[in-house]
């Protein structure tokens, strides 16, 4: 199903390029596509020495789902739903429907984060739970909550295509429905499933990488200082995240994707194990940290929040107060719409260069250990180029000549003065 996701979002990028780009547009799929199988060949070199020989050596090789997996997470579900039901928290209007409505949020992300974790950790050192129970079942969580998106999916297609809800509903094929979602918003029992399904998603994170810092601390008598820079660096971003989370309600994800098996399973297995794939390699790793390794991976993820955050709260502003300063210079703004200055002023997609950052000082603790400890920010580069590439298309279609103003006056990409 992701195959064929991709596959779709290919074939409709390929579309827009060929039609809108011409021949820099397949100059440039040519290179990307070249860049996915430099990437794919350098990670299968690592992998081909213990890639099974035979189908049936694959097939008990392959995570399986179990039962008490599936238990865990549909307990972490229910715990999540009724925390954020019953702790206080602020509501907020998210962006303006086409019908001129607007959804209302409550936002507690914060303190049900940081109540989740200090439930777990304190449970686990007093022995009420088995804190190392994510790090010991990793593969078969990963598993079993990859079926629980599969399932959960299916349902929302089905209760999408049989409830049609008002003005975000739309129908295509029954595939595109089922990957890309029919539902901009899905509701069951009131509660908004897409903004509800990044919680488990960056909370799930969080609680799979204390629990491999704990299986560490049980079997090696403490955390290695590899392990306790990643911890820190992932945290703080996690945290971040929470801090911030008015502000998620007003980006594309939230205003413009709709809800399928895409985003059902990014958000709540994808982002929940693969972000936390370092920790396989962490978890025994004994090496001493240097200092100047450290300050060099802190350097790199302070350059990304600068870039990341700075940016995005940035556009925020504009958006809710197009007048207010911009690095106490009054804004610089293309036909009253488009922001060109400030960070958006050095690259139009600024802040994926602040994400990109951040993903490689997340690896960077594990060094040169293995390729796989640097697949999020290798995933991530091929993800937002792609992204990036599908953005312009759609400002340019939806701006029309006040994009092509303003790719003059911001003139790179992502990284500026480079691309």
């Amino acid at each position: 199903a992701v195959l064929l996701s991709t596959l779709e979002k290919f074939r409709g990028a390929m579309t827009v390029a060929a039609d809108e780009m011409a021949g820099a547009g397949a100059l440039w799929w040519t290179g990307y596509i070249a860049l996915w199988a430099f990437c794919i060949r350098i990670l299968a070199i690592e992998a081909i020495p213990v890639l099974p020989r035979d189908v049936s050596t694959a097939w008990n090789l392959l995570p399986k789902p179990s039962w008490t997996c599936l238990g865990v997470y549909f307990a972490f579900l229910a715990w999540l739903i009724a925390l954020g039901a019953l702790l206080p928290g602020f509501k907020l209007q998210g962006a303006r429907l086409s019908d001129g409505s607007r959804l209302t949020y409550k936002c507690n992300g914060i303190l049900l984060h940081v109540l989740t974790c200090a439930v777990f950790v304190s449970a686990s050192l007093g022995g009420v739970l088995p804190g190392s129970f994510v790090a010991d079942e990793f593969w078969s969580m990963f598993a079993s909550v990859s079926l629980f998106s599969l399932m959960f999916s299916v349902i929302l297609l089905a209760v999408g295509r049989a409830r049609r809800p008002r003005n975000w509903f739309k129908q295509e094929s029954l595939l595109h429905d089922f990957i890309l979602g029919a539902e901009l918003n899905p509701h069951i029992f009131g509660l908004d499933v897409k903004f509800f399904a990044y919680r488990p998603g960056m909370t799930g994170w969080q609680l799979v990488n204390l629990s491999f810092a704990l299986k560490q601390y049980l079997e090696l008598g403490g955390l290695q200082p590899r392990m306790m820079l990643y911890q820190v660096l992932t945290a703080l971003y996690i945290v971040d995240y929470f801090a911030y989370e008015a502000k998620m309600i007003f980006t594309w994800d939230i205003i413009a994707e709709h809800f399928g098996l895409m985003l059902v399973w990014g958000d709540l297995a994808f982002i929940t194990f693969v972000f936390a794939l370092q920790n396989l390699f962490l978890l025994r790793d004994t090496r001493s940290l240097e200092p100047l390794q450290a300050v060099l991976c802190g350097m790199v993820a302070l350059a990304g929040y600068v870039l990341f955050r700075g940016a995005n709260s940035q556009k925020h502003r504009f958006k809710t107060n197009p007048s207010a300063l911009i690095w106490g210079r009054p804004p610089v703004v293309i036909g009253g719409r488009l922001l060109a200055s400030g960070f958006w002023g050095l690259a139009r997609k600024i802040n994926y260069l602040g994400d990109l950052l951040l993903a490689v000082s997340y690896s960077l603790p594990c060094g040169t250990s293995s390729m796989w400890a640097y697949f999020y920010a290798i995933y991530l580069v091929l993800l937002l180029l792609h992204r990036e590439m599908r953005d312009s298309s759609e400002c340019a279609r939806k701006h029309g000549v006040l994009w092509a103003e303003y790719c003059r006056a911001v003139p790179s990409r992502i990284i500026p003065y480079v691309y």
